[in-house]
């Protein structure tokens, strides 16, 4: 398991950047330094999604 969300979100997402995401570990908003445990539940949501905008 990689130690850090960082690495975790460098592994799962190509191309992505992780100030781009909110992530969350065990459903708290966390540091993408945020040092990984075994069982730990990882999300990592876009903060701005492409092509959604107003009229």
């Amino acid at each position: 398991m990689p130690s850090t969300a960082a690495k975790l979100f460098e592994q799962r997402i190509e191309g992505g950047k992780a100030q781009d995401y909110l992530i969350r570990v065990n459903r708290q908003p966390a540091a993408a330094d945020c040092v990984l445990r075994e069982g730990d539940r990882i999300s990592c949501t876009p903060v701005k999604i492409e092509g959604a905008g107003g009229r």
